[in-house]
């Protein structure tokens, strides 16, 4: 990665969500960092959401959840709310624990329905599920199976999908989606939590237990997300036995109901493992829920534990009651972070003074040049509402070193401060006509009279006059030969390495990314997937989709190459709902979005 003018972020995006019409649009839960004076690009293909991404970091579109911060201040989105976040992860376990319970219900439904099962095909008898008594058959009626009889000759199952299985099935998928929620929330306090105690705010002794709790939350929840996957399996292996019965392969009723009554041990040894899980969590939950209580509810609390304390007569629960209760003599962590500045949500009038250090370039830009005015009068005004650019140091030496090149003589007796303003101000115009390739023919021409093209330019001439703190392109040179974008990524990296200006680009073309970018982030459907420097990104990308978008660029000769280049997420990801993907660090500072075995395949590689 070359080498940024200043390694300190000078925006910080956490856990943004956005709604958007198209759902592809949707920014899904995004985490970044952007250096001053880095150019950081986020490459993607059309409705993937590149545009909905920056226009809400930047203060354009709605955020649903999360948070955008300028210089280390919370400018865009919600405040951190530790409380909050806190309660939302009670509330997801909560209705976990509900459709667990379900899970239960249908997993005895299903054994009891099989004990009946076999009592009657094996033993020829009644069974009553509720007294657990088995009765004969009234009239003699036999039922029985002998064994080498084959099974599918009888009505032992049903040719069709059993229900309760699919139930099961259903009630686990959600389960393990209440579980995915649960991590993230843990995780959003984990990170949060890392980043108060890196910065000093709150009590070191709090924040580290705190987080020593969430850790331990989080990988109990992991446990139960292993378990929950176990049983699905074991329920796609009853699905087999299933399939094997009706393929008239099996030929062994008490093999039958061996097979399928081991499975419901194995899943019931799950179940056991999952509610031993759950209480764990409830214990440790204690510690977190007590420290972020304030007022009354901290008095109830303190309450519980003073009774709890009195009362235990468990040396492991009582030591972890008695941490708890001196952790409550720390100062709420929450009330710390609201009254931090760092926290605050910005006033509307700073808010209006921090978008004036943005300065965002677009396509519908050029629209905004209707007006029957010359180019050299748009120019002319868009200096005068901004007068502070004439006195730029860096402007100045500018027009001091452009005059000492036409004449050697006034090296000696230069002085600034006589400097005409209306002399700077057409050095300004012509310089920066010059370098997108208008030149000052351009300055009597009226805008109607431009293309779209000449329009793109002078849109990207007019963001270099003043140099903001941040500046963004979103598809900024779509209609632009590419002799003039060139000139035009010249321009700007001119304005960078002068101003020290960050460039926050959207874009779909690869050239453009790769002729500029320092950082390259890639983003699909609304999440991103890889991110780092430039050249990991475009000469060993990590993540399929990358994979695909880089060598999109190769001109196609065949059907054949054209079929290599469709990324289909179901079949690459078809694992996902088992093995959850992570950020992971491939190299330093290149992160990719995978699960484990796809990181253990690039290793392999």
């Amino acid at each position: 990665m070359p080498k940024l003018v200043n390694e300190l972020p000078i925006l910080k995006v956490r856990n943004l969500i956005t709604t958007s019409l198209k759902e592809s649009n949707q920014i899904k839960n995004i985490s970044f960092e952007i250096n001053e004076g880095e150019t950081f690009a986020i490459l993607g293909e059309m409705h993937s959401g590149k545009s909905n991404l920056v226009n809400s970091i930047l203060g354009n579109a709605t955020i649903q959840s999360g948070s955008v911060y300028f210089q280390e201040t919370l400018a865009l989105g919600e405040k951190p709310n530790l409380y909050i976040w806190n309660k939302k992860v009670l509330e997801i376990q909560k209705d976990f624990k509900k459709v667990l319970n379900d899970i239960e219900k249908s997993l005895k439904s299903y054994s009891d329905e099989l004990e009946e099962s076999y009592f009657k095909f094996v033993e020829n008898k009644y069974f009553d599920v509720k007294s657990k008594q088995s009765l004969s058959y009234p009239d003699k009626k036999n039922f029985k199976i002998s064994e080498g009889e084959n099974i599918k000759d009888y009505d032992v199952i049903s040719d069709k999908k059993d229900i309760k299985l699919t139930n099961m099935e259903n009630l686990l998928d959600d389960g393990i989606e209440l579980i995915y929620q649960n991590i993230s929330g843990y995780n959003k306090q984990k990170k949060f939590l890392q980043e108060l105690k890196n910065d000093n705010i709150g009590e070191e002794g709090l924040l580290q237990k705190m987080l020593e709790t969430i850790i331990k939350c989080e990988k109990k929840v992991y446990l139960i997300l292993s378990n929950l996957i176990d049983i699905l399996k074991k329920i796609s292996f009853i699905e087999e036995i299933r399939n094997l019965v009706q393929a008239r392969e099996y030929t062994s009723i008490s093999k039958f109901y061996k097979d399928l009554t081991s499975v419901l041990k194995k899943v019931e040894k799950n179940m056991i493992k999952i509610n031993e899980t759950i209480i764990e969590i409830d214990e440790n939950q204690i510690l977190l829920s007590a420290s972020l209580s304030r007022g009354g509810e901290r008095k109830k609390w303190e309450a519980w534990l003073d009774e709890k304390i009195d009362s235990s007569i468990d040396e492991n629960e009582l030591y972890n009651l008695v941490i708890i209760k001196q952790l409550l003599n720390f100062s709420n962590i929450q009330e710390i972070i609201s009254k931090n500045p760092k926290y605050q949500t910005p006033s509307y009038s700073e808010l209006k003074e921090l978008k004036k250090m943005i300065n965002v370039i677009n396509q519908d830009s050029t629209k905004l040049l209707s007006e029957r005015i010359t180019v050299g009068e748009l120019l002319s005004e868009y200096i005068d509402l901004n007068k502070s650019i004439l006195k730029n140091e860096i402007i100045i030496k500018d027009y001091k070193d452009y005059m000492i090149s036409q004449d050697d003589s006034l090296d000696s007796h230069f002085n600034s401060k006589k400097l005409s303003g209306k002399k700077i101000k057409l050095l300004i115009i012509e310089s920066i006509l010059k370098a997108v390739g208008l030149g000052n023919d351009y300055l009597k021409v009226f805008l109607t009279e431009l293309s779209i093209s000449e329009k793109q330019l002078l849109i990207i001439a007019i963001s270099a006059i003043v140099p903001n703190k941040i500046i963004s392109l979103d598809e900024s040179f779509s209609h632009l030969d590419n002799f003039s974008k060139v000139k035009a990524i010249k321009l700007l990296r001119t304005i960078k390495s002068k101003f020290n200006s960050t460039f926050i680009i959207a874009e779909t073309d690869l050239n453009v990314v790769e002729l500029w970018a320092d950082t390259v982030a890639i983003i699909f459907n609304g999440k991103l997937l890889e991110l780092g420097p430039k050249e990991e990104i475009f000469n060993d990308p990590k993540h399929p989709y990358t994979r695909t978008l880089i060598s999109s660029r190769i001109s196609v000769e065949s059907e054949d190459n054209l079929n290599e280049l469709i990324y289909n997420p179901w079949s690459e990801h078809h694992d996902y709902n088992i093995d959850l993907p992570k950020w992971t660090e491939v190299s330093k500072k290149h992160f990719v979005y995978l699960n484990n075995r796809e990181i253990n395949n690039l290793k392999k590689k």
